[in-house]
């Protein structure tokens, strides 16, 4: 049997590395331990990574918990969203019983900065997927501050879980900012960007106020020893971390670059996966059905985002030979299925 080339998950494909391996295989004699209740030294090794003050941020079981303990804290009434987005958003309103207010992104899949300075008015809670999934449409940080600057009443969460794949990461983030303005929150899972999915990993930034209720809000002893060993190791190389981020790049350049040949409108940003909408006549159910039997997995998010109109897939970032792989089997269904490339295509 072949081994399965997975190109559906946005992770990235150079983590874990050899030393953090190592540290779980040294973590599991500890697994009878109490972990530390108060996530001292892993949020330590957040801070400084982040170069984020201790008292403003903290460690959560991914984004999904990050999203629904700040929901619980600031105990607000309604939030909005703009669509197609990431679902965990809507997901965690509904749990925390909150109006929702849904909106469409413009009809070139991107953020409109009136229009979200107009809601932002009207809302009390508003989620911005910053670059955003699946759309990558990216809101420069600047103009973000000037909203959130400008509407005082509304709180803004910001999901840079996509941003942290780029090289500009540190110049383009709005973690600093959280300690400056008291109505902005920062949400970014571990789990893709250090390859570690299973352990669910993330951390929410925050005023001193919002992160102090938001540990109060935790569970003790919800977050494992594991988690409380492994992120230190992985933040401890930042070195590496950067390094990862440009290989990515590279590979997701080139990969672009072969898709847009064979005929495929590719949307890309520098995080590690692509958006690519299927030239004219492409079933998008077909083509990943197809792929699959070649024990290649995509993602397929025609039914799950409708919004985007048309056949699209997902791509996150591979080996620059497994994204090669990747293009000649899906240009061999082109050519089965008679899919005709043309300049509009491209």
């Amino acid at each position: 049997m072949k081994n399965k080339l997975d190109f559906s998950e946005n992770r990235n494909i150079f983590m874990p590395t050899h030393n953090m391996k190592k540290c779980l295989l040294k973590i599991l004699k500890k697994v009878f331990e109490y972990p530390d209740y108060t996530n001292k030294r892993v949020n330590e090794s957040i801070s400084y990574y982040f170069d984020v003050p201790y008292d403003n941020l903290t460690i959560t079981n991914g984004s999904m918990e990050a999203i629904n303990l700040l929901l619980k804290v600031l105990n607000k009434n309604n939030a909005t969203i703009f669509k197609p987005t990431f679902w965990g958003y809507e997901d965690a309103l509904i749990r925390n019983n909150y109006k929702i207010n849904l909106y469409n992104l413009s009809e070139n899949l991107k953020y409109d900065l009136e229009t979200i300075s107009k809601k932002a008015k009207e809302t009390e809670i508003l989620f911005i997927c910053n670059p955003n999934n699946p759309t990558l449409d990216y809101i420069d940080k600047k103009n973000l501050i000037d909203i959130i600057d400008n509407n005082p009443n509304c709180h803004f969460i910001i999901d840079e879980t996509m941003l942290i794949f780029d090289s500009d990461f540190f110049d383009k983030s709005l973690c600093k900012n959280v300690s400056k303005m008291q109505n902005l929150s920062v949400i970014i899972s571990f789990s893709k960007f250090l390859g570690i999915a299973g352990l669910r990993t993330g951390a929410v930034f925050s005023n001193r106020n919002v992160i102090k209720d938001i540990k109060k809000t935790m569970v003790p002893y919800s977050f494992g020893i594991i988690q409380q060993e492994i992120i230190p190791n992985a933040f401890s190389n930042k070195k590496y971390l950067e390094q990862t981020k440009v290989l990515i790049k590279k590979n997701k350049d080139s990969l672009c670059k072969s898709l847009r040949k064979i005929g495929c409108f590719v949307i890309d940003s520098n995080t590690n996966f692509i958006l690519v909408k299927l030239p004219s006549g492409t079933d998008s159910n077909k083509i990943t059905n197809f792929l699959s039997n070649d024990n290649i997995i995509i993602r397929n998010i025609k039914e799950a985002y409708p919004e985007l109109g048309g056949d699209w897939i997902r791509i996150s970032i591979n080996s620059k030979k497994n994204n090669d792989i990747l293009v000649k089997k899906i240009n061999t269904f082109f050519q089965k299925n008679g899919i005709s490339i043309n300049a509009k295509n491209k």
